[in-house]
Formats: C-alpha cells, structure tokens, sequence
C-alpha cells in the first residue's frame, strides 16, 4: 500500500504541473510571429525591451507590450491612435497563451458568438 501511494505521488508530481507554467515564461514570446494560416497574415515583433513592432494597423506600427499571467496588453505609441473597438484608446488586451510552438490570441475587447481566437507561427527569433 505504501509503495501504491508513493508511485502515485510521484506519478502527480511528474505529471500534476501543468505545461501552462511555460506560458507565463514571457521570454518565449521574444521575436516575430505571423498570422498563421491566412493570405497576407499580420505580424508582431516582439523585442527583449519590452516594446513591439506590428503590421496589424497601418496608422501606428509601434508600442510597449506587457504579458501578465494570460493576458498580453499591446500599449501602441501613436499619439490619438484608436480603432475606436479598444478600451482605453490604443491600447489592446489579448488573451493570451503559447503552446506547441503557436501563440494563441483572444480579443478582451471584442464579443465573439462562436469565440475568437487567431494563431500564431513564430517566424523568427
């Protein structure tokens, strides 16, 4: 019996942590990622400093990032930047979560019926 409840302690401790732990490694997110699987795909480039690149909007390309637990806010840096669809003015907060090699973003800010949520192929480090 004993030897039952240490095999299944270790088999918990092996197996209970969850892979969602690498998402909150917000290192894994340092370089560029493409919208994957669609014709002209958006890109974001996102730096060690803290600061991003992106082709999504063509009126402002640039901003500050912060990823919190499964959440990444996109600060873009464009004086009166909006979309008018985002709460505060220019500013984008994603759901967030890295998993077998893809980014998976979900809009806070935007109600989806059948949800919605756009995937992402890292392209370069």
């Amino acid at each position: 019996m004993k030897q039952l409840l240490l095999t299944l302690t270790v088999l918990f401790v092996l197996t209970g942590c969850s892979n969602d732990d690498k998402n909150l490694d917000t290192n894994n997110i340092i370089g560029t990622w493409k919208l994957h699987k669609t014709q002209n795909g958006y890109t974001y480039t996102f730096n060690t400093d803290g600061t991003f690149k992106s082709s999504r909007f063509t009126k402002c390309l640039t901003g500050k990032y912060t990823v919190s637990s499964d959440k990444l806010t996109l600060d873009y840096d464009c004086e009166g930047f909006t979309t008018q669809i985002e709460t505060p003015s220019g500013t984008f907060i994603e759901n967030f979560k890295l998993e077998k090699g893809y980014m998976y973003l979900s809009p806070t800010y935007l109600t989806c019926d059948e949800g919605c949520s756009y995937k992402f192929k890292k392209i370069s480090d």
